[in-house]
Formats: structure tokens, C-alpha cells, sequence
């Protein structure tokens, strides 16, 4: 892992979660994402949508829905910005069912 990565911490309830344990590495040279959600946060420290998602402890599978779409409304190929913010909006409000 990298040495330049700070030791934050990131706090949901009772759970501590180093930033360090999150992180994947990856070789030297490889500077592209290893799929369509990973970026680059750091230099060579990438992280993924699921990472946040399991730092933050998010089980609802309507927020997780939610978050991902959030990151690149319209950017992921498949809708439009308009389709992915209706698709947003639709997610909260099935996330509000789902905790009830």
C-alpha cells in the first residue's frame, strides 16, 4: 500500500474503518481504472463505488442504487442525465419504503 495515504478514519455508528484498508493498490504503471467505477483518489490509490459504499456501512440497496447513479447521472452510457436523476429521485423514495 502506499505510504503517502493518511490514516483517516471514516466513522458510520459504531464501525471505524481505515481509509488505508479500503484502498487497492495497484502495480506501478497501471494507470488506468480497472473498471468503470474505479478512480483515482490519490496518486495510485484508486477506489471504487463499492469501497465507499462498504466504508460507510450503506445496506439499503435503494441508497446503494442511489449513490452509484448519483457519481455520473447521464455519464454511464446507458440513460440520459434527465432518465438518471428520475432514476435518483425513484430510488429515495424506495429507499424511504424499504426502512419502514
Amino acid at each position: 500500500m502506499t505510504d503517502h495515504i493518511d490514516n483517516a478514519l471514516l466513522r458510520h455508528e459504531e464501525t471505524l474503518v481505515s481509509v488505508r484498508d479500503l484502498a487497492r493498490p495497484i502495480r506501478m504503471g497501471d494507470e488506468k481504472p480497472r473498471n468503470k467505477y474505479h478512480r483515482e483518489i490519490k496518486p495510485g490509490v484508486w477506489v471504487d463505488v463499492y469501497d465507499v459504499l462498504a466504508a460507510w456501512a450503506v445496506d439499503n440497496p435503494a441508497l446503494q442504487h442511489l449513490i452509484k447513479k448519483s457519481l455520473q447521472p447521464g455519464e454511464r452510457g446507458h440513460k440520459t442525465r434527465e432518465q438518471d436523476l428520475a432514476d435518483i429521485v425513484a430510488s429515495a423514495k424506495r429507499a424511504q419504503e424499504l426502512e419502514q
